[in-house]
C-alpha cells in the first residue's frame, strides 16, 4: 500500500475550526500536528490531524523532519527559536515552508505598548530561566544550533541573537529587531491586504512573499449565508448576538457585568441576549453564576454562527476575527474601550456603531448601521465574498508543492 504524502502542520490543531479548512485542501495527505511542547500541555478533544508530536520529544530538528518526512511545512506562527531552527533545517532539505494567518492583527507600536498582549517571548527573564531550568534552556540551544548547521555565521549570529531576545524583550519587539532572510517563510497567506504592514515593519518581510487569496476560514460562512434564509432559525423573535472576545484587557467578570448591563438595554428595547463564547472560556467555572444571574439569556459554544448572525437583528462585540463577516452584513456595536487600531479604523470607515461608555449611556439601540463603504471594506479586510478562497490557496499549494520553490532568501 503507498504511503500518503504527509505535511507538518506546526498549528493550533485543538481547534478544528482553525484546523479542518486547511486539512480538506489536501485531502492525498497525511497531517501530523506539531504545536505543544509536550503532551501535559495538551487540552482533551478530538482534532482532524491523524498524527500529534511535541518539541520535547525532539533534541534537532532534522529528528522531527527525519520522522514525519513531510513534503510541506504549514505555519501559525515563527515566533519562537525552535521554529526557526525548524524552518531552516527544512530549508536545507529543500523542503518548503508556507505560513497561513488565523486572526487579526493589531498595530505593532500599539501591542509593543501593551505587555499583557506582548509577553517575553520563551518565557522571561533568560537569567532566571538559566537558573530555574537551565536544563531547558540548554536543550533549547542544542536543538537551535543543530538547525543552522550549513549556514553562514551571519545566520548563526542572528539565530543566537533572536533567542536571547526572545527570553528578554517582548516577543513583537524581538523579531523586530532580529530581521534576517533565513528566517522567512517562502510564501505568507495573509487573510487580507490590512495585514501586509503587520510584516513589512515587523519582519522586513519583501512584498513578493506576501499575498492573499482572502479567507479561507470564511469559505463555509459566505457559503451558507447563502443559503440561510432557508434554515429555520435556531433562535426564535428578535435578538441581539453578542460574539464575546477572550481580551486580556478586561478580565470575565468585568465582561459578564458589562453584559448584564446590556441585557437590561436589550430587554427595555423588547430584544432576547444570545452569547457566543469564545473558547477559551467555555470551561471557565465563573460563567456559572453569571449563568444564574442571566435568566432568559442563550448561551452558545459550538454553534451555528452562520443561523445566529443571519437572523440576529444587530451584533455587539469587543474585537474579533468573527466580526470581519458580520460587519459586512449586519449592523454591529463595538465596545470601544481600549483604542485597539483595527477598531478605530472600523469606526473611522463609519462600518460600526461605537459604545465608550462603561455604563452604555451613549448606546442607541435605534440606530441601524449602514455600510457606507461596503466595497473598500471588502477590498481591506475580506477580498472575496464568493467562499472560494481555500480553492485559491489550493491551487497555489499544488503549484509550491510540484515546484518545491524556495525564497531567495535561503
Amino acid at each position: 500500500m503507498t504511503r500518503k504524502k504527509r505535511v507538518l502542520l506546526l498549528w493550533w490543531y485543538t481547534r478544528r475550526d482553525l484546523t479542518a479548512p486547511i486539512v480538506k485542501l489536501l485531502p492525498d495527505h497525511s497531517f501530523t500536528g506539531l504545536y505543544y511542547q509536550d503532551r501535559s500541555g495538551e487540552p482533551e478533544g478530538e482534532h482532524v490531524v491523524e498524527e500529534t508530536i511535541y518539541w520535547s520529544d525532539y533534541n534537532r530538528p532534522v529528528d522531527i523532519l527525519n520522522h514525519v518526512d513531510p513534503e510541506l511545512l504549514i505555519f501559525m506562527g515563527t515566533e519562537s527559536a525552535k521554529a526557526v531552527a525548524l524552518r531552516l533545517s527544512a530549508a536545507k532539505k529543500g523542503i518548503p515552508c508556507i505560513l497561513i494567518e488565523h486572526g487579526i492583527k493589531n498595530d505593532l507600536d500599539w501591542i509593543k505598548e501593551n505587555p499583557a498582549l506582548n509577553p517575553g517571548g520563551d518565557s522571561g527573564n533568560i537569567l532566571n530561566r538559566l537558573l530555574k531550568k537551565g536544563s531547558e534552556v540548554f536543550k533549547t540551544l542544542y536543538f537551535v544550533m543543530d538547525g543552522v548547521k550549513g549556514y553562514p555565521a551571519s545566520v548563526k549570529r542572528s539565530m543566537l541573537r533572536m533567542m536571547y531576545d526572545l527570553g528578554t524583550s517582548p516577543v513583537e519587539l524581538a523579531m523586530q529587531n532580529n530581521q534576517f532572510g533565513a528566517r522567512w517563510m517562502d510564501k505568507y497567506y495573509l487573510l487580507a491586504p490590512f495585514q501586509y504592514n503587520w510584516y513589512k515593519v515587523r519582519d522586513g518581510m519583501p512584498d513578493e512573499l506576501l499575498t492573499s487569496v482572502g479567507n479561507i476560514f470564511f469559505d463555509d460562512f459566505f457559503q451558507k449565508y447563502q443559503h440561510a434564509a432557508q434554515e429555520p432559525a435556531i433562535i426564535t423573535g428578535e435578538y441581539a448576538l453578542i460574539i464575546d472576545q477572550s481580551i486580556p484587557e478586561m478580565s470575565l467578570k468585568e465582561r459578564m457585568e458589562l453584559y448584564i448591563r446590556l441585557l437590561e438595554k436589550l430587554t427595555q428595547a423588547g430584544l432576547k441576549m444570545v452569547i457566543k463564547l469564545h473558547p477559551e472560556d467555555y470551561a471557565n467555572p465563573e460563567l456559572q453564576e453569571y449563568k444564574r444571574r442571566m435568566p432568559g439569556v442563550q448561551w452558545f459554544e459550538a454553534a451555528d454562527i452562520v443561523n445566529l448572525i443571519y437572523h440576529c437583528r444587530n451584533c455587539f462585540s469587543f474585537y474579533s476575527t468573527l466580526l470581519i463577516p458580520a460587519i459586512y452584513f449586519k449592523p454591529v456595536y463595538i465596545f470601544d474601550y481600549f483604542n485597539i487600531p483595527v477598531v478605530r479604523q472600523w469606526i473611522e470607515m463609519d462600518v460600526v456603531h461605537a459604545v465608550r461608555e462603561r455604563d452604555l449611556s451613549d448606546l442607541d439601540l435605534r440606530k441601524e448601521a449602514v455600510m457606507k463603504n461596503k466595497e473598500e471594506f471588502r477590498e481591506m479586510y475580506l477580498v472575496h465574498t464568493d467562499g472560494k478562497s481555500g480553492h485559491r490557496l489550493q491551487e497555489d499549494m499544488f503549484r509550491i508543492l510540484n515546484q518545491k520553490e524556495l525564497s531567495p532568501s535561503v
